[in-house]
């Protein structure tokens, strides 16, 4: 059998029959510049893509054959799929015809197409363009599924690297460090070990908890212990642990331990603080790798807030008075006319009392952390302390709108007074702010 290739031009596509209008397989329509295929036997037109994809050569058993369709020429194409696609050559675009694969010059065919055609039978199975875009669904379907993955796999890398994350310094500059100061250590030209260069940077800040009221100190407790030793797992860059004096890599089999202190506030309501001290246990196999690890707290020391009988100041402003300094709310604030150093406030306590350390947040502080409202006002960064027997002590405040915890030398005294002496520059206001202060003594 031999089929006829023909392109449906605008200007030809209205002499189609209806019947031919419409591929009689896959019942797609046929519009114009589609590439059809008729048959030279029952002179129907199907789709190119169905040709090749259902009939391969194989559509009705008669033997005609045709040169023209309605008086426009289209090229001869074999029986084969393979050779299907119309010759682009001088010569058969004039309409001689192509070699199958016998060899044998086909018939030059002596009718022209007849106003009939004959349908064939719809297969059970899908058109090859119905086939084409499932599959191209399914491609697409697993394309996505791969990201979403990929995505996951990568998120749930990121969220094990992240669960460590020291709050102070970041992670490749803590290991620059350590780096730098075992190298230091290596050549031997210092006569000590600035072994707590590391450890002071890497426990730096303060974590402040807020407590529910249900919630225990040793709730408090427990969770400041995993994130302590949270952050001690740093310590161990490369399986290799590092010794604490020497900062040399400990020897293959040998335990490595380390002590921590850390500090926190447990309870907001009457600021208990808590400074642990800790120690974690490593052992290592022979390749360095860490096979056993034991964490163990071996004291806890605990703070809590005094009772104030009274507080004054030396000034206040716009209905921002000093007792808003111990008011269990950090929305509120005492704030002095002025940012001088001759500003001060007042703390009495009803009797004698042994004043071990304090809680101070320096500055206005908004519900919602508001930058603008802390940073836009003057902040305490420098403070001098004086106690009811004349001695001082000075405090340094780091630029974080949050509760700050210092320890202060143990003293016997009824009041302590607070003066500013330096201050932390506000971007728009010159005011100055104390949002919260308390004093803690050690719980027995």
């Amino acid at each position: 059998m031999h089929y006829y290739t023909h392109l449906i031009k605008a200007d030809t596509h209205g002499n189609f029959l209806q019947e031919q209008r419409q591929d009689p397989i896959t019942k797609e329509l046929i519009r114009s510049n589609d590439m059809v295929v008729l048959c030279a036997g029952c002179k129907s037109a199907f789709l190119e893509s169905t040709w090749k994809g259902y009939l391969k050569g194989n559509h009705c058993d008669q033997t005609s054959t045709l040169e023209m369709l309605n008086g426009v020429k289209g090229y001869w194409v074999s029986e084969e799929v393979e050779n299907a696609s119309p010759p682009k050559t001088k010569n058969e675009s004039k309409g001689i015809l192509k070699i199958n694969k016998t060899k044998k010059q086909l018939p030059k065919p002596s009718s022209q197409v007849q106003s009939t055609a004959k349908t064939a039978p719809k297969p059970a199975y899908d058109t090859p363009r119905a086939s084409r875009k499932y599959l191209l669904l399914i491609a697409v379907t697993l394309i996505v599924a791969l990201v979403l993955f990929k995505k996951n796999l990568i998120d749930s890398f990121i969220s094990q690297a992240t669960t460590t994350e020291t709050p102070g310094l970041p992670h490749k500059q803590l290991k620059n460090i350590a780096r730098e100061v075992m190298q230091i250590c290596e050549k031997k030209t210092l006569n000590y070990f600035p072994d707590k260069q590391v450890l002071e940077s890497y426990y730096e800040e303060f974590i402040t908890m807020k407590e529910n009221g249900q919630r225990k100190s040793r709730r408090a407790m427990e969770f400041i212990e995993q994130r302590i030793f949270g952050y001690l797992q740093q310590v161990t860059w490369d399986y290799h642990v590092i010794d604490e004096e020497s900062w040399h890599v400990q020897p293959i089999g040998q335990g490595y331990q380390l002590s921590f202190e850390f500090d926190y506030t447990a309870r907001r309501k009457n600021d208990v603080v808590v400074k642990a001290r800790g120690q974690r246990t490593y052992k290592l196999n022979k390749d360095l790798k860490i096979y056993d690890r034991e964490d163990q707290v071996i004291k806890a020391n605990v703070w809590q807030a005094i009772k104030v009988k009274n507080i004054t100041a030396s000034s206040s402003q716009g209905g921002h008075l000093p007792y808003q300094v111990n008011d269990q709310n950090l929305h509120t604030w005492w704030s002095p006319q002025t940012s001088q150093g001759y500003e001060w406030l007042r703390v009495d306590f009803y009797k004698p009392v042994y004043i071990e350390a304090l809680t101070i947040l320096g500055g206005q502080h908004a519900s919602s952390h508001n930058p603008t409202t802390y940073f836009g006002n003057n902040r305490i960064e420098e403070a001098l302390l004086t106690y009811s027997n004349g001695t001082t002590a000075s405090i340094h405040l780091k630029d974080v709108d949050n509760v700050q915890v210092r320890f202060l030398p143990t003293m016997l005294t009824s009041y302590i007074v607070l003066k500013v002496q330096k201050v932390y520059d506000g971007k728009q206001g010159r005011k100055l702010s104390i949002a919260h202060l308390k004093f803690l003594k050690k719980i027995k």
